[in-house]
């Protein structure tokens, strides 16, 4: 899933597990923008739980990168709960008996790709909606 992603050099994922601290595990850059998949593993079924992104466009054509970049975003960032991320995940995995996630992030705006991180994202869970008939579980709505 997800070919389109193929085509950015910069990414990398890590692990979150129940007892980790997201400020250690997370190696997102902290002056970057783009796009994150949140998978969920129980025990050997694995389903992507989440698609989201970091930066914005701006009208003048700037890419607006957040403070702290895609590593705050996911660290910081709240969710739907309204509790930051670093938080609520670890609470969810609990909830929702989650062994750990598998957090994936691509930079789509840089010297090698102008992508506006967004539209990559309305582009990932367009692909997952055409595949499974809905969005994500933890994608309240797009």
């Amino acid at each position: 899933m997800f070919k389109q992603l193929e085509k950015y050099s910069d990414h990398d994922n890590f692990i979150l597990t129940p007892n980790d601290s997201m400020i250690d595990a997370c190696n997102a850059p902290d002056k970057k923008s783009g796009v994150y998949t949140v998978s969920a593993k129980r025990g050997n079924d694995e389903e992507i739980v989440y698609i989201g992104s970091s930066g914005k466009m701006q009208q003048s054509g700037v890419l607006k990168t957040r403070k702290g970049g895609l590593r705050d975003r996911l660290i910081n960032g709240k969710d739907s709960t309204g509790l930051q991320r670093k938080k609520s995940w670890i609470l969810r995995m609990g909830n929702e008996s989650i062994d750990h996630l598998v957090v994936q992030w691509w930079i789509t705006f840089d010297d090698l790709n102008t992508h506006i991180p967004i539209y990559v994202e309305g582009l990932l869970i367009q692909e997952f909606y055409d595949t499974y008939g809905k969005l994500p579980h933890w994608n309240n709505e797009f």
